[in-house]
Protein backbone atom coordinates (compact mmCIF):
# COMPACT_ATOMS: atom_id res chain seq x y z
CA UNK A 1 0.00 0.00 0.00
CA UNK A 2 1.43 3.39 -0.93
CA UNK A 3 1.14 6.84 0.62
CA UNK A 4 -1.30 8.08 -2.03
CA UNK A 5 -4.01 5.55 -1.17
CA UNK A 6 -3.25 4.81 2.45
CA UNK A 7 -4.58 2.00 4.57
CA UNK A 8 -8.10 1.63 5.98
CA UNK A 9 -8.00 1.80 9.80
CA UNK A 10 -11.54 1.43 11.13
CA UNK A 11 -11.80 2.17 14.85
CA UNK A 12 -8.65 4.27 15.08
CA UNK A 13 -8.31 8.07 15.25
CA UNK A 14 -9.03 8.48 11.51
CA UNK A 15 -10.38 5.83 9.13
CA UNK A 16 -7.45 6.07 6.73
CA UNK A 17 -4.20 7.76 5.93
CA UNK A 18 -2.82 8.83 2.57
CA UNK A 19 -3.64 11.78 0.35
CA UNK A 20 -6.46 10.04 -1.56
CA UNK A 21 -8.20 9.22 1.71
CA UNK A 22 -7.83 12.81 2.89
CA UNK A 23 -9.37 13.93 -0.42
CA UNK A 24 -12.32 11.52 0.04
CA UNK A 25 -12.88 12.83 3.56
CA UNK A 26 -12.85 16.48 2.45
CA UNK A 27 -14.95 15.71 -0.64
CA UNK A 28 -17.53 14.14 1.68
CA UNK A 29 -17.86 17.50 3.44
CA UNK A 30 -18.61 19.09 0.04
CA UNK A 31 -21.23 16.42 -0.68
CA UNK A 32 -22.82 16.92 2.74
CA UNK A 33 -23.04 20.71 2.59
CA UNK A 34 -23.49 21.36 -1.14
CA UNK A 35 -25.22 18.31 -2.58
CA UNK A 36 -27.34 16.62 0.09
CA UNK A 37 -30.87 17.78 0.78
CA UNK A 38 -31.91 18.84 4.26
CA UNK A 39 -33.92 15.60 4.71
CA UNK A 40 -30.84 13.56 3.72
CA UNK A 41 -28.70 15.48 6.21
CA UNK A 42 -31.36 15.02 8.91
CA UNK A 43 -31.50 11.29 8.22
CA UNK A 44 -27.71 11.09 8.58
CA UNK A 45 -27.81 13.00 11.87
CA UNK A 46 -30.42 10.55 13.15
CA UNK A 47 -28.26 7.56 12.13
CA UNK A 48 -25.19 9.17 13.74
CA UNK A 49 -27.01 9.96 17.01
CA UNK A 50 -28.58 6.51 17.27
CA UNK A 51 -25.41 4.54 16.46
CA UNK A 52 -23.97 3.55 19.84
CA UNK A 53 -20.57 2.71 18.39
CA UNK A 54 -19.52 5.47 15.99
CA UNK A 55 -16.03 5.02 17.42
CA UNK A 56 -15.98 1.74 15.47
CA UNK A 57 -15.75 3.99 12.40
CA UNK A 58 -13.13 6.24 14.01
CA UNK A 59 -12.61 8.37 17.08
CA UNK A 60 -13.01 11.43 14.85
CA UNK A 61 -16.33 10.10 13.47
CA UNK A 62 -17.71 9.97 16.99
CA UNK A 63 -16.85 13.64 17.66
CA UNK A 64 -19.42 15.41 15.41
CA UNK A 65 -22.10 14.27 12.97
CA UNK A 66 -20.43 16.02 10.03
CA UNK A 67 -17.12 14.28 10.81
CA UNK A 68 -18.97 11.02 11.22
CA UNK A 69 -20.37 11.46 7.73
CA UNK A 70 -16.99 12.36 6.22
CA UNK A 71 -15.21 9.47 7.94
CA UNK A 72 -17.95 7.00 7.01
CA UNK A 73 -17.92 8.13 3.37
CA UNK A 74 -14.13 7.87 3.31
CA UNK A 75 -14.32 4.30 4.61
CA UNK A 76 -17.24 3.37 2.32
CA UNK A 77 -15.37 4.53 -0.79
CA UNK A 78 -11.96 3.15 0.24
CA UNK A 79 -10.73 0.30 -2.00
CA UNK A 80 -10.01 -1.88 1.07
CA UNK A 81 -13.58 -1.58 2.39
CA UNK A 82 -15.50 -4.84 2.69
CA UNK A 83 -15.04 -8.28 4.14
CA UNK A 84 -13.94 -7.86 7.75
CA UNK A 85 -13.47 -4.09 7.39
CA UNK A 86 -17.07 -2.90 7.74
CA UNK A 87 -18.97 0.08 9.06
CA UNK A 88 -21.59 -0.42 11.79
CA UNK A 89 -24.74 -1.89 10.20
CA UNK A 90 -26.92 1.25 10.35
CA UNK A 91 -24.09 3.38 8.95
CA UNK A 92 -23.44 0.92 6.13
CA UNK A 93 -27.18 0.79 5.35
CA UNK A 94 -27.26 4.60 5.09
CA UNK A 95 -24.21 4.66 2.79
CA UNK A 96 -25.63 1.85 0.63
CA UNK A 97 -28.96 3.71 0.30
CA UNK A 98 -27.40 7.15 -0.32
CA UNK A 99 -24.49 6.02 -2.53
CA UNK A 100 -25.71 2.80 -4.19
CA UNK A 101 -23.52 2.92 -7.30
CA UNK A 102 -20.50 1.34 -5.65
CA UNK A 103 -20.76 -2.44 -5.38
CA UNK A 104 -19.42 -3.79 -2.11
CA UNK A 105 -17.84 -7.11 -1.20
Amino acid sequence: NDFMEGTLHLGEHNVADGSESIFRHEFAHHIYYARMSHPEQSEWIRVWREEPNMAAVSEYAASKSREGFAESFCAWTHPEYGGEKRLPLAVEAYMRKTFPAKTRK
